[in-house]
């Protein structure tokens, strides 16, 4: 983790929010998603907020350890993940009343020390 926590990739990545932001680390969830209870533990997700204390945005980061030859190996780790994303998604929106159109999701690849966006795919 270290290397990561020393390269422009990371800090940009993990860099404090904004003021007006609230921070979740290791932030466990529950949540009905289709009839199924669903539980789960947030790495990292920011929520921006507007002057009205309204949630406007979110970000989630998960953080993963998997070995990467290449960037197209990256790629279809990265994909292989979507379906996770995915559902972290829909509970923060169901948490924050967010749509899930204002949330983004990445994968933070520790080894590889990158961050890779996730497009929203149904899980």
């Amino acid at each position: 983790v270290r290397p990561l926590l020393e390269s422009a990739v990371g800090q940009e990545a993990l860099r404090q929010p904004g003021p007006d932001a609230l921070l979740w680390r290791e932030k466990p969830f529950d949540f009905i998603d289709s009839g199924d209870w669903v539980s789960g533990v947030f790495d990292r997700v920011v929520l921006e907020r507007d002057a009205a204390g309204r949630f406007v945005r979110g970000q989630i980061l998960d953080y993963k350890t998997d070995e990467t030859a290449d960037d197209a190996a990256l790629q279809e780790k990265a994909a292989g993940y979507a379906p996770q994303l995915a559902l972290y998604r829909r509970a923060v929106a169901r948490l924050t009343g967010l749509a899930e159109t204002e949330i983004r999701t990445s994968l933070v690849f520790l080894r590889a020390q990158r961050v890779v966006a996730v497009e929203g795919r149904a899980a």
